[in-house]
């Protein structure tokens, strides 16, 4: 899946505004007082990946794909800059890859989107993964702006599956996601967006997915 506009750049410029966040919280995203919305750029460096993806296990991706046609579909929310996506992406190839040598699916693709708040760590993700795996600058929270990104998502599917022997499945029709992931964001939406929004968030994300999968920060993190 193609990135849904411009090509990244190494150097992706000033930060650009993102619908429902404040300028002036946008405008601190990188200085020493930012990062109110956990977008760490060494994220990686103090969270392992491998923590996160060993409870995600082969036999579990198989078995959501098993007998499958079509493009599964992934939503990481809270991409940072894309190693945990990429790498879950890869996870879930291979799986299919798996499954096809038994005879047990005809997955066309797995197709991955990463959302991420901060412009910056979306470039790097793009120039890093991309453009095997689509990544978008927008807030997961604002419900408007999700529902924009996921349309788009799922329109550019569409047209790709008319290049395959497939049709769309019930999940992409309704433009619900086979699979969404939220690591370690939950908090942050909580603390930025209060209780109501840090509800309408996850409400948000089960009406999108056929699965859901959420690591929250415990209480101690606040």
């Amino acid at each position: 899946m193609a990135a849904f506009d411009s090509e990244p750049s190494l150097d992706p410029g000033p930060v650009q505004p993102v619908e429902g966040v404040p300028r002036a919280d946008l405008a601190r995203l990188h200085g020493d007082a930012g990062h109110r919305f956990g977008n760490f750029p060494a994220y990686y460096d103090f969270h392992s990946v491998g923590d996160r993806l060993d409870l995600i296990t082969a036999d579990m991706a198989m078995s959501w794909m098993d007998g499958f046609e079509g493009a599964f579909t992934i939503l990481d929310v809270g991409s940072n800059s894309g190693t945990l996506t990429n790498a879950l992406h890869r996870k879930f190839v291979e799986a299919a890859k798996e499954l096809e040598t038994q005879g047990r699916s005809r997955a066309c693709s797995v197709r991955t989107l990463g959302v991420e708040l901060d412009p910056a760590l979306v470039d790097r993700a793009r120039a890093e993964y991309g453009p095997a795996v689509a990544f978008q600058a927008a807030d997961a929270s604002n419900l408007v702006r999700f529902g924009e990104v996921k349309q788009h998502f799922f329109a550019e599917l569409s047209n790709a599956g008319a290049n395959c022997d497939w049709e769309p499945h019930a999940a992409v029709c309704s433009q619900r996601f086979d699979l969404i992931t939220c690591f370690s964001t939950t908090m942050w939406v909580h603390v930025n967006r209060g209780d109501a929004g840090f509800h309408e968030f996850l409400t948000n994300l089960a009406r999108s997915s056929e699965r859901l999968i959420i690591e929250p920060q415990p209480w101690r993190c606040y």
